[in-house]
C-alpha cells in the first residue's frame, strides 16, 4: 500500500510503500531498479508505524518519477528487445551493409505501428543511415512509449496498455491484468448490493513498475514475492534477474530455471514463499505457493531425467512441467508415471528397445513419489524388492520360452493401475505369482494399504519385460552396490 508521509519527519522523503500484496511488492522491486539506475535516493525503514500500520516501508521522493526518465529507464532495461534500439545499434556499428542486413533493417523500421509512422516517408537505401538515426533520436520518447506499452511480452503483458504513466484518480480501476474490470459494463456485478458507489478502486502509477520485477522468457515470467524483508525481496529478485539473463539464449522453461535455482549453492532458496507466474497467453496472474516440504524434494530431483516432451494425440506433454506442478502442490505423480508406462508399452510393441529416456524418467518419478508420499527409506527398499521380483518372473518366463505372455500381464496391470482398480491389480499379481512360481513379498504391503503402496506395483510393472532383461539385471546390481 502507498502512503503520503511528512518530508520533515522522514528525511525529505514524501512517499512510502509497504508490501501489502504482491502487486506492491513487485512495484517496490521495479521502482528500486529505476531509482538505482537513474541515480535517485530511496530508503528502506524496518518496523515503523505509518498511518497506524506497523511494517517495513520503502521510502522515496514522488517527484523523482517522471515520464522522460521512466522512458529512458525502459530503454536501458530492455535494450535490444525494443526494435528501435536493435536498429540503432546495428546502424551505428557499420558503415556499409550487405543485402541481408538491409533487409533486416527494413524489417525493424516497420516492426510496430510507432516505427512505421516515424519512417513512413523514408526508405533505407544502405547509404542514408544518418537520416534514420536522426529520426530515431527526434522521436525517441514516442517510440519507446508506444513500443513498450503495446508489446505483448512487455507492459501489455502485465497492465492495461492504455493507462501507462497516467496518474490514478479515486475511481480508477486497477491497471494490473486480472484486476482490471470494465466498470461501465461490470461495475454493478462487482459492487456490494449492486451499488456502484460501493466498488473499492485500487490503482496507482507505481504499478507501472511491475513489469521490471518479473524474470523469465518472452512467454513465461515469474516474480518471487518474498515480502517478509524488503531488502531480501529486492536482492533475491535482482540475483534471479542476473542469473537468468545469462541463460536467456538457452530458452529454458521457467519451471526448469526455478528447479535449478532451488538446487543452486549460490542462490539457493531455503524457505517457502509465494511465486507469481504470468503466461503471456493468459489475461491473469497465477499464484504458486512454494512450501518448505516442496523445496526439500526439488533439491533432490535429477532434472535431466525428467526433461521429456512426449506427444499425446495432437498435443505434447512436458514431463518436467507436470512434475514441477505436482511437487509444488505435494501431489503424487501417478498419472505421469502411468502415461510413461503406456508410452513405453507402445515402444515395446514396435520392437524398439531404446526406451532409455522413458526408463530414466520413470525411475526418477518413482523416487519423487516416494518422497512426496513417504519420505523414508522403507519404501525405497521395498521398491528394490518389487523390481527384483519382476526380474525373477522374467527369468522364469524366459526359461519356459513364453515371454510373450508377459505382455498380456503387463498391459493388464497398467490398465488396473490407471483406473485404480486395486482388487483387479491384486488378482492379476496373484495369478502371475502362481503362474511363475515366484513369491511376491512386496504384495503384503500393497494389501495393507493399496493407495499408499501402489508405487510398488508400478516399480514391478516397470521392470516386467524381457526385452530389457539383461540391462535390468546390470542396473539392479549397480543399485544394490
Amino acid at each position: 500500500m502507498k502512503h503520503s508521509i511528512d518530508p520533515k519527519i522522514y528525511s525529505d522523503f514524501d512517499t512510502a510503500i509497504s508490501a501489502s500484496d504482491w502487486r506492491y511488492s513487485a512495484a517496490i522491486v521495479g521502482l528500486q531498479y529505476y531509482l538505482e539506475k537513474m541515480g535517485k535516493k530511496y530508503k528502506i525503514e524496518k518496523n515503523i508505524e505509518i498511518d497506524k500500520i506497523f511494517d517495513d516501508f520503502f521510502l522515496y521522493h514522488s517527484q523523482d518519477i517522471t515520464e522522460k526518465e521512466y522512458l529512458q529507464f525502459v530503454e536501458i532495461f530492455y535494450g535490444e528487445e525494443l526494435a528501435h534500439k536493435a536498429l540503432e545499434n546495428k546502424l551505428k556499428s557499420k558503415f556499409t551493409f550487405h543485402e541481408e542486413e538491409v533487409k533486416w533493417i527494413k524489417e525493424k523500421m516497420g516492426a510496430n505501428t510507432a516505427l512505421k509512422k516515424v519512417f513512413s516517408k523514408v526508405k533505407f537505401t544502405g547509404e542514408n543511415k544518418q537520416e534514420i538515426l536522426k529520426l530515431i533520436q527526434e522521436n525517441r520518447d514516442l517510440i519507446i512509449k508506444e513500443s513498450f506499452r503495446n508489446k505483448k511480452n512487455l507492459y501489455d503483458n502485465y497492465c492495461q496498455s492504455g493507462v501507462l504513466l497516467t496518474e490514478a484518480s479515486k475511481d480508477s480501476v486497477c491497471r494490473v491484468k486480472g484486476y482490471y474490470i470494465d466498470a461501465g459494463k461490470k461495475g454493478k456485478s462487482m459492487a456490494y448490493n449492486f451499488k456502484t458507489d460501493t466498488i473499492v478502486y485500487e490503482d496507482d502509477i507505481i504499478f507501472d513498475f511491475i513489469p521490471f520485477a518479473f524474470n523469465g522468457s518472452s512467454f513465461e515470467t515469474v516474480f518471487l514475492n518474498d515480502n517478509v524483508d524488503l531488502e531480501l525481496l529486492i536482492k533475491m529478485n535482482y540475483n534471479v534477474q542476473v542469473l537468468w539473463k545469462r541463460k536467456e539464449e538457452e530458452r529454458i522453461e521457467i519451471q526448469r530455471n526455478l528447479m535449478e535455482l532451488l538446487q543452486s549453492k549460490t542462490h539457493q532458496l531455503k524457505y517457502g514463499m509465494e511465486i507469481i507466474y504470468k503466461d503471456r497467453e493468459k489475461t491473469h496472474f497465477d499464484s504458486w505457493y512454494l512450501r518448505n516440504e516442496s523445496i526439500e524434494i526439488f533439491q533432490k530431483v535429477n532434472i535431466s531425467k525428467i526433461q521429456l516432451n512426449m506427444k499425446e494425440g495432437e498435443n505434447y506433454r512436458n514431463i518436467l512441467k507436470e512434475t514441477f506442478k505436482n511437487i509444488m502442490n505435494l501431489s503424487r505423480v501417478d498419472d505421469t508415471i502411468h502415461f510413461l508406462l503406456k508410452e513405453k508399452e507402445n515402444l515395446l510393441k514396435e520392437k524398439r528397445i531404446n526406451t532409455i529416456g522413458i526408463n530414466l524418467a520413470i525411475e526418477e518419478l518413482l523416487e519423487i513419489n516416494n518422497r512426496i508420499k513417504n519420505g523414508g527409506e522403507k519404501m525405497t527398499g521395498n521398491i528394490k524388492a518389487a523390481k527384483a521380483c519382476a526380474r525373477e518372473v522374467v527369468k522364469e518366463f524366459k526359461k519356459k520360452n513364453i515371454e510373450k505372455k508377459l505382455d498380456s500381464y503387463r498391459q493388464k496391470l497398467i490398465s488396473s493401475l490407471v483406473f485404480r482398480d486395486y482388487k483387479g491389480t491384486l488378482d492379476i499379481l496373484m495369478q502371475l505369482s502362481n503362474y511363475s512360481g515366484v513369491s511376491f513379498g512386496f504384495v503384503f504391503d500393497f494389501i495393507e494399504n493399496p493407495s499408499q503402496n501402489d508405487d510398488l506395483v508400478r516399480a514391478f510393472v516397470f521392470k516386467l519385460n524381457s526385452m530389457e532383461y539383461e540391462q535390468n539385471g546390470k542396473e539392479e546390481k549397480k543399485e544394490d552396490k
